[in-house]
């Protein structure tokens, strides 16, 4: 993945990881009264300073299964997922088909303002020739909103093709380190909302890279593909790792996402109030995600 994101490739997380478990955690390092914590159960998180239209988060936990764990739960990518925010999500086939996309439904109001959309004015994030697209099918004859679904479903397919057509440039490995070997990769769209906002639809690819041996970490790196609303583009990373010197096993997670929203000059009053949200509500989510896999880790033993 690009650097600009700032987080590392795959290949420098492993390295990272095996050599420091708290190493995505950087420029955030933990203080002694973080580890107290830490060993007693609790959640640690802090959003991270990046650029004006950028805003990162971590959180670290620790957690009582394997790292084999989060390779097994981030393959049902459908069952991880599905919350209250997620109101569907479907893992793409391999090579995508359109049928992958028959539960995507975009709410009349979305609707409305994807048909609305001109050149240089379009409240969803799409292309000149996206929007003619929409118009076009609208503009066939029949059930107009149907016809308007159909096309943004073929819109979200093609720009999962071409990402997979283009190659994702993340997997670039390391002189002495194939760290392309074992890495499993899919892709997977979801309907999603925060809050009052807008819905908003994602295609995620996901690439995860099991342990090469015992007590080395398990990573699962998802980068944006595409989003309707809010995101420009974002990484995140989720891992479980060992402590060398103590045989403790943490789950942590690094997120960081290029958000529209940020700039001008309300931006700085927007920021305050997403970061005060993260820091409200990423404790308890990483507390849900460390109780599924704890809950996944159980049954398979």
């Amino acid at each position: 993945m690009s650097m600009t994101t700032g987080l590392p490739t795959l290949a420098l997380a492993v390295l990272w990881l095996a050599s420091d478990p708290f190493s995505l955690l950087a420029p955030a390092a933990l203080s002694p009264a973080d580890r107290r914590a830490l060993e007693r159960g609790e959640v640690i998180s802090r959003t991270i300073e990046g650029s004006s239209g950028q805003i990162g988060v971590f959180a670290v936990s620790r957690i009582d299964v394997t790292a084999e764990t989060l390779v097994v739960t981030a393959r049902a990518i459908e069952d991880l997922k599905r919350s209250d925010f997620v109101k569907a999500i479907k893992r793409f086939s391999d090579p995508p088909r359109i049928e992958d996309l028959d539960a995507l439904v975009l709410p009349p109001k979305e609707i409305q303002a994807a048909l609305a959309c001109r050149r240089g004015s379009c409240a969803l994030k799409l292309t000149a020739a996206e929007i003619e697209q929409l118009h076009e099918a609208a503009a066939a004859g029949g059930d107009r909103d149907d016809r308007a679904q159909r096309a943004f479903r073929r819109i979200v397919l093609a720009r999962a093709s071409a990402y997979l057509d283009a190659g994702p440039p993340d997997l670039a490995p390391l002189a002495g380190r194939p760290v392309r070997d074992g890495i499993e990769s899919f892709l997977y769209w979801s309907q999603e909302t925060y809050g009052s906002g807008k819905p908003v639809v994602l295609v995620t690819h996901v690439n995860i890279l099991p342990p090469a041996s015992s007590g080395e970490p398990a990573i699962v790196i998802a980068r944006q593909v595409f989003a309707t609303h809010y995101f420009t583009g974002g990484v995140a990373v989720t891992a479980i790792t060992t402590d060398a010197a103590t045989g403790n096993r943490f789950l942590i997670y690094r997120n960081n996402s290029s958000v529209d929203l940020l700039g001008g000059i309300l931006g700085p009053i927007r920021r305050a109030v997403l970061e005060s949200r993260l820091k409200r509500d990423v404790p308890g989510i990483i507390g849900k995600l460390r109780a599924r896999l704890e809950k996944s880790g159980r049954a398979v033993r």
